[in-house]
């Protein structure tokens, strides 16, 4: 089918790519096919919420290279979404690595286009892509007006179109699986733990069916049927970074914290810049009492993001170790000295040494701060605190909530 055929059918494709040439460039291809509803996204980020709030989104075009996300997690978060999980996702990329391609589509991802950009090529795989989707069988196009209806919130018309697309196709593993989904956003999990519990023995390597057990028994509090299922989800599809981050939280909140860090290890193996992993991370280490690798692992999460403030209170409260105090002092002495403009480092540095009864460098770092801000509202507030601790024990200082002052 000619891909102008395929407007008429409404095409709505997102361009995901940091620099503006390569959108432009895929702009003025996609509107040489005839496709003009075209959004652009930079980031990955801004892609994922483009893809939350515009449900008519059938076509994305996305580099693997982002700032933020990888093109690995965009096309993970479509395929393992609740709704319209099945569109076209073209990656584009410069690498011609072997396993990275095949990477991308054991993600699945459509098609894998190599840069620089051939543009008989990249319009050929575009078509091929949208002729498939824009052809389905009757069971998919009941499960996308069904999709439409759920994702409207409309749960129990979306479950008559559900049950009538399972007709259409009863061999199938998504039939049961959507409908489960949907009786468990009515409320009735008995009934979709029956169902997705059936289709598990039927189906057995269809990981949705886990992922949703997982779920429900989450909402539910079971936490040991949650971890049984998420381990067998992710034994199945393991390339799932805040799945993966998720069961180590449950491992963490077990009381398991070595599991919980593996977990945590997995979810990097993806995901290395994974904020909420690395924090975690540092943080069963540091309740563990493995002190050089909670140290570690925040430094490493405060060069990606150097303003995370709770990596700051962290390091705070390593520094109360004495075995720590004196490492944690020259870390953000250091710090200060890459940056001497970050006040919220020198307001860290006077809590440290807050923590460690030194009225004097904390006066002198918060003389400093008043060097460069001398209208910052919370210095003088600091110092009259500080010259009002006459009795010893003023380290209660480093309870507060913020690290910024």
């Amino acid at each position: 089918m000619n891909i102008k055929d395929h407007s008429k059918k409404k095409i709505n494709a997102l361009i995901i790519d940091t620099h503006i040439p390569m959108r432009q460039f895929f702009r003025h291809i996609l509107n040489s096919m005839g496709i003009y509803d075209i959004l652009e996204s930079s980031s990955g980020r801004d892609a994922i919420s483009k893809l939350e709030s515009c449900p008519t989104i059938n076509l994305v075009i996305c580099d693997l290279d982002l700032h933020d996300l990888s093109g690995f997690e965009i096309v993970t978060y479509i395929r393992t979404r609740e709704t319209y999980s099945d569109i076209p996702f073209l990656m584009v990329s410069g690498n011609n690595e072997k396993d990275i391609i095949v990477k991308a589509q054991s993600l699945g991802a459509c098609d894998y286009a190599l840069k620089p950009i051939n543009k008989v090529d990249i319009k050929q795989k575009i078509s091929r892509i949208m002729s498939s989707y824009m052809n389905p069988s009757t069971a998919e196009l009941l499960y996308r007006r069904g999709d439409k209806l759920f994702h409207d919130e409309k749960y129990y018309e979306a479950l008559a179109i559900y049950q009538q697309a399972n007709k259409a196709d009863p061999e199938s593993a998504k039939g049961a699986h959507v409908i489960a989904k949907t009786f468990f956003k009515l409320g009735q999990t008995t009934e979709a733990i029956k169902i997705l519990l059936q289709s598990c023995r039927t189906h057995p390597h269809y990981y949705r069916n886990y992922a949703l057990l997982a779920n429900i028994y989450l909402k539910r509090k079971n936490y040991l049927k949650a971890i049984n299922y998420l381990q067998k989800e992710l034994d199945i599809n393991p390339r799932q970074p805040h799945r993966s981050y998720l069961l180590g939280k449950i491992f963490a909140k077990a009381g398991s914290l070595s599991l919980a860090i593996d977990s945590y290890l997995d979810a990097l193996k993806d995901r290395p810049k994974f904020d909420k992993a690395l924090y975690a991370l540092g943080v069963s280490y540091y309740k563990l009492n493995d002190f050089e690798a909670c140290f570690k692992t925040m430094k490493k999460l405060l060069r990606l993001y150097p303003n995370h403030e709770n990596s700051l209170k962290i390091l705070i409260a390593l520094g109360s170790n004495k075995d720590w105090s004196n490492t944690i002092e020259k870390y953000f002495i250091s710090q200060i000295a890459r940056d001497p403009k970050a006040i919220h480092l020198y307001f860290c540095l006077t809590k440290h040494y807050f923590n460690q009864t030194n009225l004097q460098q904390s006066m002198e770092t918060l003389n400093k701060i008043l060097d460069l801000c001398p209208s910052h509202p919370r210095v003088q507030e600091h110092i009259n605190s500080i010259k009002m601790q006459i009795v010893p024990n003023i380290a209660s200082e480093s309870n507060e909530n913020s690290v910024y002052g």
